[in-house]
């Protein structure tokens, strides 16, 4: 059961990548202007304009230094997502080295720098995982550098938007039926948020999915909670987080 756990989990996160980034694709209108080197009539208006330094602030403000979360004993702390999770005795949480096997990445520099290399160009990478034991629900949180265009155009809500669009479609060639599956809003962390409610099956296992989206900057998380069971709510598993 736990290998089809992670599988399924594998799937919804190449499913979430692929519909992402496809939704991000839309060309966008430059609206930049030229430097042609011809000279402007001086109308007395003064004109601001924007110096490299203020330029730089301006991005250094949209996209603020990335840094991955932190595990210490049964707590996972983010303070780039602004989210802490505390878990009993019933979960086993994921080490660096098995977040790398989930991800392909090389276990003995699965630092910042290697994570931040991994999602260039959209890639998406494993910052939490964990499994109950007693019953196999599980949360996790994946990260996604949207690039600096896709920071700036695309909010939490255009990012559920192309994942709505793309998930049935790579679900079903991952061997996942949907049943339903739908946006909506609900409290996370103390925030309102964008979310996608799943239900579906795979073989004979049903499936129950909830995914939220938390952007800051260039960067979107989608944490995940998921269980096999219809007693085990994932709205129930999402509300073990608060914010920081």
């Amino acid at each position: 059961m736990l290998k089809k756990a992670v599988a399924l989990l594998l799937a919804l996160v190449l499913a979430l990548s692929l519909a992402a980034c496809g939704g991000k694709s839309a060309p966008v209108e430059d609206k930049t202007p030229t430097q042609s080197g011809e000279s402007t009539e001086n109308t007395g208006n003064s004109q601001e304009t924007q110096t490299p330094n203020d330029a730089q602030s301006s991005e250094d403000a949209q996209d603020p230094e990335f840094h991955r979360g932190t595990v210490e004993g049964s707590t996972y702390t983010s303070d780039f997502f602004g989210l802490m999770l505390t878990l009993d005795d019933n979960w086993i949480i994921a080490n660096d080295e098995q977040l790398a096997q989930l991800g392909g990445l090389v276990a003995d520099t699965f630092d910042d720098e290697t994570f931040k290399k991994q999602m260039e160009g959209g890639s998406t990478v494993y910052d939490l995982y964990c499994l109950n034991q007693t019953d196999n629900s599980s949360i996790n949180i994946t990260v996604q550098d949207l690039g600096s265009l896709g920071g700036i155009m695309m909010n939490e809500e255009a990012y559920a938007d192309a994942s709505l669009k793309g998930l049935p479609e790579v679900l079903a060639s991952a061997g996942i039926n949907v049943a339903n599956l739908e946006k909506t809003t609900l409290d996370f962390a103390g925030s309102s948020r964008t979310a996608l409610k799943l239900d579906g099956t795979t073989g004979d296992v049903s499936l129950y999915e909830t995914m939220v989206f938390v952007k800051n900057g260039s960067y979107i998380a989608c944490i995940t909670a998921a269980s096999y069971d219809e007693a085990v709510s994932p709205a129930d598993l999402l509300a073990l987080f608060r914010a920081l």
